[in-house]
């Protein structure tokens, strides 16, 4: 409850929790863990956003690029992106971190889509800090805040675009980043787009 989290209005979560090892020596047999006590858990969830005008009062205003959309770990691999359940797509998300507040929508235009093909644009709205701040990537596991780095997005009412008209579908977000990593500036000389995809299959979603 410190960190706000509530189990009824969130899908994907990071926890931290411990257990005892007696009574729990066959887990990896059955698959459950007794008497566990959690530590602590917070929301992975962002923002999903069906924008068909641009700015639209939905709409979301990128502030600050960000670095690069990086490798998450499922059962179904470790890639920038990955889509667990056929419904939230998981990325980590490097980008230029201090304690101002960061936010990630997920924009669904429908006047850029093509079959076979679902595109998103990822907008990251947060003041843009000083270079010499830290990344998420290189410190938020290492301080104990993976969901500053870790984003899921509910995508569920979008899949059947990417199904329609193709034997390989395919995902993508589009984001700006400061692929120098110095400028950390929107509009900066070192920002440029850059596309990240998933080839889609179902029976490779959890």
């Amino acid at each position: 409850s410190s960190m706000g989290f509530n189990p009824s209005n969130t899908n994907m979560a990071y926890i931290m929790y411990s257990y005892d090892q007696e009574g729990n020596e066959n887990m990896a047999t059955t698959g459950k863990i007794y008497n566990a006590q959690l530590l602590y858990a917070v929301s992975l969830d962002g923002t999903t956003e069906y924008v068909s005008v641009e700015g639209s009062s939905n709409d979301s205003i990128s502030t600050a690029p960000i670095i690069a959309l990086e490798d998450v770990m499922t059962s179904a691999g470790t890639q920038p992106l990955s889509l667990v359940r056929n419904r939230f797509l998981m990325t980590g998300v490097n980008y230029i971190f201090n304690a101002k507040l960061h936010h990630f929508t997920l924009i669904y235009n429908p006047n850029e889509q093509e079959d076979g093909k679902l595109k998103f644009e990822l907008r990251h709205s947060g003041t843009p800090e000083a270079s010499t701040v830290t990344t998420t990537s290189k410190t938020a596991f290492n301080v104990g805040l993976p969901y500053v780095y870790l984003k899921s997005f509910d995508i569920r009412d979008y899949l059947s675009q990417a199904i329609s008209n193709s034997s390989t579908p395919t995902i993508t977000i589009e984001v700006k980043a400061d692929v120098n990593t110095r400028n950390n500036e929107l509009d900066g000389t070192s920002t440029e787009p850059k596309t990240y995809t998933l080839v889609y299959d179902p029976s490779e979603s959890l």
